[in-house]
């Protein structure tokens, strides 16, 4: 009765909570990385420049396997793969406190990017399928913040385990809590394959290969520049031009601020607090290492997302515009006070108000490009949409990293400040007066 009565006053379908519980358990690893790596790379007998390919491989990989995972969700519905990428994303996690070998651990990274492909897209279209127009922006929101608590656990009980019960420990323990989500997986096939009024199957018509069977017979710069666009945003026939436009454009200003906010800045953050603290940090007369205090920070980044369904609940009810308005002027704002001279405490505190900026921006274009997908063609259209996120965010610590043979830490924070503000105004700018059609 209870379980009932909190399901209605959060308005959210009992399918997401479960799927959102099940790529909670399973991100616990992949976050914890994000802290213990930068952080704590003499550990792993690393150089810099590889951590950042390690950071960033899952994400290269998750733009070739998102239209792959579509392409098997088409075909085989959510069972079988949910209960396939469980496992592997476990053992991916383990595979670290077990060796150092780069080659097997940029392996791990790029079958965990392969699983992620699956668990978003699943949860999106999980979603998009259960939810309505006032509830929308609410459960995408549930969903990003929801498995986002798996991330905070992560890099806090995941750095402090690193720092104190050694890398084997810290690992195996953050990967084994992802078999919780076996069982609800177990239970998601059952019903997926029994419920007839929630299919999971989905239609064929359009993939990444059969962008080309829209492609009328013409001459080839038309057809060519109808191939490229079909990169950008799939070729689906029922999706009007001027959401296609739209989609194009929430998309592009997805990339920018998970290349800026996900990619460079949450990679960067362990060098950040070694280049202004170094290995440790004395509080209150205790110490605390650099992997314990950066998971703090990451968690709390994590700890913002938590609070996307609010976010999702504003776009409902003022617009994804206005959100991001608001919102990306914030991230440019912490970037400039990142690369200043600032008192510690003056960034830790600006970080913090930017994590919650940047996930209502994120939380405002998944509901904008959620609302415009056609039914029939969801994983196509949400497939593409996730792989801007993915490629911003591959690109981010790769580009930090290598930049910083040549620049310094605050000249590349400035750049992404400048990024983010020619995104902001040209979304701003090629949206005004943009109403979907339907």
């Amino acid at each position: 009765m209870f379980a009932h009565k909190f399901l209605i006053k959060i308005n959210v379908h009992p399918r997401v909570i479960l799927i959102t519980i099940v790529v909670a358990s399973t991100i616990m690893g992949d976050s914890m990385l994000y802290n213990v790596l930068p952080a704590g790379f003499p550990v792993f007998g690393l150089s810099l420049g590889l951590i950042g390919i390690l950071l960033s491989a899952n994400r290269w990989v998750r733009i070739f396997t998102n239209e792959f995972a579509a392409w098997v969700l088409n075909r085989t519905g959510i069972g079988i793969p949910l209960i396939i990428s469980v496992l592997v994303a476990v053992a991916t996690t383990i595979v670290f406190g077990l060796t150092s070998a780069f080659w097997i651990l940029l392996l791990a990274r790029l079958l965990w990017g392969t699983c992620f492909s699956f668990f978003r897209l699943i949860g999106f279209v999980t979603v998009l399928e259960v939810s309505t127009d006032s509830n929308r922006g609410k459960s995408l929101g549930f969903f990003e913040g929801g498995k986002r608590i798996g991330s905070v656990i992560g890099v806090l009980i995941g750095g402090f385990l690193f720092d104190y019960a050694g890398r084997l420990i810290s690992f195996t323990i953050i990967g084994g809590l992802g078999l919780l989500g076996l069982p609800i997986s177990f239970y998601l096939y059952s019903t997926s394959k029994s419920d007839k009024n929630s299919p999971h199957k989905f239609n064929r018509e359009t993939s990444a290969t059969d962008n080309l069977k829209f492609i009328p017979k013409q001459n080839l710069f038309p057809r060519l520049k109808r191939l490229f666009s079909g990169l950008l945003v799939p070729n689906v026939p029922d999706l009007a031009t001027k959401n296609r436009r739209i989609i194009l454009f929430s998309s592009i200003t997805f990339f920018s601020l998970h290349l800026v906010t996900n990619g460079a800045l949450i990679s960067s953050l362990g060098l950040f607090l070694n280049q202004r603290l170094g290995l440790e940090l004395a509080i209150l007369g205790m110490i605390i290492g650099i992997a314990s205090l950066n998971g703090i920070l990451i968690g709390a980044r994590h700890i913002a997302e938590v609070f996307a369904p609010l976010w999702g609940s504003l776009t409902d009810i003022y617009g994804g515009r206005k959100i991001l308005a608001l919102g990306m002027p914030m991230c440019i704002a912490t970037l400039i006070i990142l690369a200043s001279q600032v008192p510690l405490w003056l960034a830790i505190a600006s970080l913090s108000l930017s994590f919650m900026a940047s996930v209502a921006c994120m939380t405002a274009l998944d509901t904008i490009v959620g609302s415009l997908a056609p039914e029939s063609h969801r994983p196509q259209i949400m497939g593409r949409y996730a792989t801007w996120q993915d490629l911003g965010s591959a690109i981010g610590p790769i580009a930090i990293f290598s930049a910083l043979d040549f620049i310094s830490l605050s000249a590349t924070y400035i750049t992404g400040a400048i990024i983010l503000s020619l995104t902001l105004i040209i979304f701003q700018l090629t949206t005004i007066g943009q109403r979907p059609s339907t």
